[in-house]
């Protein structure tokens, strides 16, 4: 356990140290482990970074879906309220009820949506009303929570439309974020396919409403994809900077080499 946990607070420094002289990076949103017990103190730590712009727990990947409903994660919570950190929910469907409750609890925290609570777009009709419903529960709450959507496995803009239709009614435009998701995109399109069909997707609204760059009030900048707005190639496709893929690989490969701290 402790060799696992020093590999994401030093990848995560690693990353902040990248960031800090780099102005094509605008932000990184991080893992910090919220039911520890010195996640106040990490919190407090990282806050001082100004590119951090918010924490994202793996809460799609925990056995235990009803784990963001934990009294223990409370003081983690206010420390994030207190340094006005984003919480990106990185979620499925079947988290919503929980995320509801964690929302309720906490209406000053700002929260971003993932992927647009990732829809099992394969599974068809079948997986569609609980998504679709779930989303409509999300878009309701008070606070005015904020949406990313990104592709999907298998994706065509004639799959795609629905569900950014659907994401478009219930959040409108000024509360949805565009992401890349590059460069785990590589593995079911490329880039500019993607950001293409995004800007297919969105053709039917008006030219205020298609500036996905712009930035969302009171909204988390997410990981490092808001380089776009200032780095695009002459299509006026954002471009990725070859540089921080290289940097990035080298870093990974450093600490998968670096000796670990395990018993």
């Amino acid at each position: 356990m402790r060799g696992r946990w020093w590999c994401k607070l030093r990848l995560r420094s690693d990353l902040l140290d990248l960031a800090r002289d780099d102005t094509s990076v605008a932000g990184i949103v991080g893992w910090v482990p919220l039911d520890a017990p010195d996640s106040v103190e990490l919190i407090d730590e990282l806050a001082r970074e100004p590119k951090l712009k918010g924490v994202r727990p793996m809460l799609q990947d925990l056995p235990d879906d009803r784990w963001i409903e934990s009294p223990a994660l409370a003081p983690a919570i206010r420390a994030l309220i207190k340094s006005d950190l984003a919480f990106d929910a990185l979620i499925f469907s079947r988290h919503v009820p929980s995320l509801k409750v964690f929302a309720a609890r906490f209406p000053e925290l700002r929260i971003v949506v993932d992927h647009g609570a990732k829809p099992q777009i394969k599974d068809g009709h079948a997986a569609w009303q609980s998504w679709a419903d779930g989303i409509a529960e999300l878009a309701a709450l008070p606070q005015g929570l904020v949406c990313k959507s990104e592709a999907a496995p298998g994706w065509s803009v004639a799959t795609l439309k629905p569900y950014v239709d659907h994401l478009l009614d219930h959040f409108g435009p000024e509360r949805l974020m565009w992401g890349s998701d590059w460069p785990v995109l590589n593995l079911n399109g490329d880039y500019s396919h993607w950001f293409d069909a995004a800007r297919q997707l969105t053709a039917h609204l008006d030219a205020s409403a298609q500036q996905w760059s712009s930035v969302v009030p009171r909204a988390s900048f997410i990981g490092c994809k808001s380089w776009a707005k200032r780095m695009k190639n002459e299509r006026g496709i954002p471009r990725i900077p070859q540089l921080q893929l290289q940097r990035k690989q080298r870093m990974v490969k450093k600490l998968a080499t670096k000796p670990r701290d395990i018993p």
